[in-house]
């Protein structure tokens, strides 16, 4: 048996109790004849840094073990997450029944919370790069985007309006919102115009600040009313439909 990693099968996982846990490392559930609806105490591998437990039936999650830096449990039925251990790094969590995520350790840099029941965001970490919350349909308003953020795709929420934009991010995807508008210093992400920024089927009315840049802009099916021409610049386009 490889020391660095357990595959647990269905029928196996009583058998948790009588291995070594520190010589545990990896931890996959994904993989059982039956979809799992509990998981074994788990404090106990110390030296766990990485649970994958998706594609099961589980509820709940048992208390996490304080090294655990990957954790992927999406596709179950999760009402709720445990703390988070402060080494977390990588989370997946999306299609569940998630109406709240608990505190967000520093440490995590992907956070993937798309398909929930989400109705706001917890304070997001200072190192954050990929956040991925779309599809949550109660989610009105997003908080403070942190300056590592790379990636945002929050389409297919509630939300109103964007926070500021962090200056390096490079994939923009808020299509199916309530935005009337886009963030001001969207002039100033020097990265976006690398990748389309995709604005369709919003309540978007207004565009004076498009940025200096080569690249189209989708904005389908909005209800723009007025957009200042002086922003457009070196064969920049701009595809506009009014929303029927």
């Amino acid at each position: 048996m490889c020391n660095k990693g357990l595959i647990v099968k269905f029928k196996y996982i009583e058998c948790l109790d009588n291995l070594n846990p520190l010589k545990i490392y990896t931890l996959n559930l994904e993989k059982n004849n039956k979809k799992l609806e509990t998981i074994p105490y788990l404090t106990k591998f110390s030296n766990l840094d990485a649970l994958f437990c998706s594609n099961n039936k589980l509820i709940n999650l048992p208390k996490l073990p304080n090294n655990l830096q990957e954790l992927s449990c999406h596709n179950n039925k999760l009402t709720r997450l445990p703390k988070l251990p402060d080494n977390l790094i990588y989370l997946q969590c999306n299609n569940n029944k998630l109406n709240k995520l608990p505190k967000l350790p520093n440490s995590l840099t992907d956070l993937q919370c798309n398909d929930n029941k989400l109705t706001e965001l917890p304070t997001l970490p200072i190192n954050l790069t990929f956040l991925h919350c779309y599809n949550n349909k109660h989610l009105t308003k997003l908080p403070t985007l942190p300056s590592t953020l790379d990636e945002l795709m929050c389409d297919y929420t509630a939300i109103t309006e964007l926070p500021t934009l962090p200056i390096n991010i490079y994939t923009l995807v808020c299509c199916n919102t309530k935005l009337t508008t886009l963030p001001i210093n969207i002039i100033k992400c020097k990265q976006l115009p690398y990748y389309k920024k995709y604005n369709s089927y919003n309540k978007i009315n207004k565009l004076n600040y498009l940025s200096n840049s080569k690249i189209t802009y989708y904005y389908y099916y909005n209800i723009i009313k007025y957009y200042n021409s002086k922003y457009i610049y070196n064969g920049e386009q701009i595809i506009c439909k009014r929303k029927v």
